[in-house]
């Protein structure tokens, strides 16, 4: 089956979790089988953006997949005018390298969440 990209609703981030969402945003869901297995989106923080992802080990195959999560990322962040921030999850070993290529750069400081990167508006 190949993976389907829909708006993110509660249900399906509540779904996608196991419990409620731990906070409101704006994004999407990836769905397998009609499961969820990524999310990603925006939420916001201290008055400023924070984009985050999330996938399930099932979604790891569908590589296709991935780059077109990247690409609906990229969309959203094209138009935003304030800097955005994202942490790095430390057990993610690729976030730092998918952030700098979405144009994000470390500001050396960490968060319970990993280390903090923010990308300047365009």
């Amino acid at each position: 089956m190949k993976p389907e990209f829909v708006h993110a609703t509660r249900a399906l981030a509540e779904a996608f979790y196991g419990r409620p969402a731990p906070r409101s945003f704006r994004g999407w869901v990836v769905l397998l089988d009609k499961k969820p297995v990524g999310i990603g989106g925006l939420y916001t923080d201290g008055g400023y953006p924070m984009a985050f992802s999330d996938l399930k080990e099932e979604l790891r195959p569908h590589r296709g997949a991935l780059i077109h999560g990247v690409g609906l990322m990229r969309k959203m962040l094209r138009d935003i005018k304030v800097p955005v921030f994202a942490a790095a999850n430390p057990d993610e070993g690729t976030a730092p390298r998918l952030l700098a290529h979405l144009g994000f750069k470390s500001v050396g400081v960490d968060t319970p969440d990993g280390a903090l990167f923010m990308r300047p508006p365009e």
